[in-house]
């Protein structure tokens, strides 16, 4: 099977070339970075193309991987050039904004994937990863499809709005809190704060570093592409601003009240008991 992987250059791009390469695919790379797709398709002695339309005709599965803003507008452009029975896959982080052009491209005969990786590109490999699976048009062909090109990965179905729920507070959210709290602690010198730090600043400073070493686009794509960020990290705030006039009161009870809630809705993780060793695990790691 031909596998042509636009956006190459990326990271993501990176990682699943190397995927294909490893699973022994014959294999076209494409990228609007030109001299650097060279580099990636010299490095794995693969195939690069010059153009859009020569990188799409050569194979049999498209792999779109661009930012999320020009996800549909590269969809539309490939579009011109695809063939009845042709796979396209895409696999941005958002999905509400591509559904409607996947729907369009598959009703031209061609079968369309729409997954999410649920890792960053500094995965090792795929085996045992997980990818979400938005179906499009036929759920039971494309899962098929999905397990015939990733035998190795696990898959979760979700529906586009569910999944773009859930990646609100996943990773919208999540990037918020931490862009706050660096925000906040910036002024202090942060080999200073490792040097001091007990065990949870010390993870959550790596946490912080490693999500701003994220590019800024994906980063405010995430926050503001999202339909349903705005609503989670206005939420976000209110609970912070509670918890501030919790400690302004003279009623201790509330806090511990507040405490003992999201403890008993933590507690149905099942992995809560085990997270304070958890923790131990990952300082040594970093130590």
């Amino acid at each position: 099977m031909r596998v042509t992987v636009i956006g190459a250059a990326g990271k993501m791009g990176q990682l699943f070339t190397e995927y294909f390469v490893k699973e022994r695919y014959s294999l076209t790379l494409y990228d609007i970075k030109m001299l650097e797709v060279e580099k990636i398709a010299n490095k794995f002695r693969v195939n690069f193309a010059n153009s859009l339309d020569e990188a799409v005709k050569s194979s049999d599965v498209i792999f779109v991987s661009v930012p999320i803003e020009t996800t549909p507008k590269v969809l539309q452009e490939i579009s011109k050039f695809l063939k009845k029975g042709m796979i396209v896959i895409e696999i941005t982080s958002l999905k509400s904004g591509v559904i409607e052009t996947l729907r369009k491209i598959a009703d031209l005969g061609i079968i369309t994937l729409s997954i999410h990786p649920l890792f960053g590109p500094g995965a090792k490999d795929l085996q045992g990863r997980l990818i979400a699976l938005i179906p499009i048009i036929n759920e039971d062909n494309e899962i098929a499809i999905f397990h015939k090109i990733f035998p190795k990965v696990k898959m979760v179905k979700l529906r586009a709005d569910e999944h773009d729920y859930f990646m609100a507070i996943i990773l919208s959210l999540t990037y918020f809190a931490n862009i706050a709290l660096s925000s906040t602690i910036i002024e202090q010198n942060p080999s200073t704060l490792r040097k001091l730090a007990g065990t949870n600043f010390k993870v959550q400073l790596t946490l912080i570093e490693a999500i701003l070493s994220e590019d800024p686009e994906l980063i405010l794509s995430l926050m503001k592409e999202n339909k349903f960020a705005l609503n989670c990290i206005q939420k976000f705030i209110e609970n912070a601003k509670n918890i501030y006039r919790i400690l302004h009161s003279s009623d201790t009870s509330k806090f511990k009240d507040l405490i003992k809630g999201i403890k008993a809705e933590l507690m149905k993780d099942e992995r809560y008991s085990q997270s304070y060793q958890d923790i131990y695990r990952i300082i040594d790691i970093l130590d």
